[in-house]
């Protein structure tokens, strides 16, 4: 795997349109932001344990990744619709240059938020914002016992579980299905779907823009980067469950780096 650094030059960045120049920043942002919420759904899924608080800890942390990823999946669609669509000639210059697949990205995601839609619903209602009164609704009806878990020394390891439970039964009861593990599965189905979508639209767009100025783009060649060791993608986990034994100052030292960053 080869991992290359390139560095733009800001004056050519500067010439571009307005409008042009927004969009290709916040699409690289927002494709970051994607690509972060993807690892941590992926990373925090792991349900395998027999512990039954390993479980449910897994379980909060997953849900909260795929209810932020809705949210900034429908923000994205939001910054498309004002800063593509709303400019024909950039959107249809796009597409003249766009391969099959990469339209049929954006074709998806036309077809998905031009309807009512779950990532819309659990955006507005469970993603940004909180809603009391929806918690309240199920919580007599709830089947499941509502635990909780706290830590003797300290607050890192505990969890609340039956407020994610309440939050968690109110967005799938949004979506309009019979049962609560296949709202669950179509849930987490159409938010990584829909972010696929949008990660293939996104590099398309970037790749555009790039390739469009040319070499003028860049402020030097890029360079491999080297590093002396990278953890195993597929070995990753998110536990919300962990030993915080020294964590303390790991953690200052780790602030302490960023600032100097």
């Amino acid at each position: 795997m080869n991992i290359y650094r390139g560095r733009l030059n800001k004056a050519e960045l500067l010439s571009l349109p307005d409008h042009e120049r927004k969009l290709f920043c916040a699409i690289a942002h927002l494709q970051n932001e994607i690509n972060i919420l993807l690892r941590a759904v992926l990373w925090s899924s792991d349900f395998s344990s027999d512990n039954e608080a390993e479980i449910q800890g897994q379980v909060s942390t997953s849900l909260f990744f795929v209810k932020l990823l809705a949210g900034k999946l429908r923000e994205g669609w939001t910054l498309l619709e004002k800063f593509f669509f709303s400019h024909k000639s950039l959107s249809n210059d796009f597409r003249a240059h766009a391969s099959l697949k990469q339209k049929e990205a954006l074709e998806a995601l036309s077809r998905y938020f031009g309807k009512a839609n779950v990532i819309h619903d659990v955006r507005t209602d469970f993603a940004f914002h909180y809603s009391p009164e929806d918690l309240d609704a199920v919580l007599a009806a709830t089947p499941d016992e509502l635990d909780l878990y706290i830590e003797e020394e300290g607050n890192a390891n505990s969890l609340y579980y039956f407020a994610e439970i309440l939050a968690n039964r109110a967005a799938l009861d949004r979506i309009n299905v019979l049962s609560g593990e296949d709202a669950m599965d179509r849930f987490i189905d159409e938010a990584v779907t829909v972010a696929e979508q949008f990660t293939r639209f996104g590099q398309a767009f970037m790749s555009y823009v790039i390739k469009r100025q040319g070499q003028s783009i860049w402020q030097e060649p890029a360079k491999r980067v080297r590093f002396s060791r990278l953890p195993s993608f597929s070995e990753m986990r998110f536990p919300w469950f962990t030993d915080t034994t020294g964590g303390l100052r790991r953690n200052k030292t780790c602030r302490k780096n960023s600032r100097k960053n």
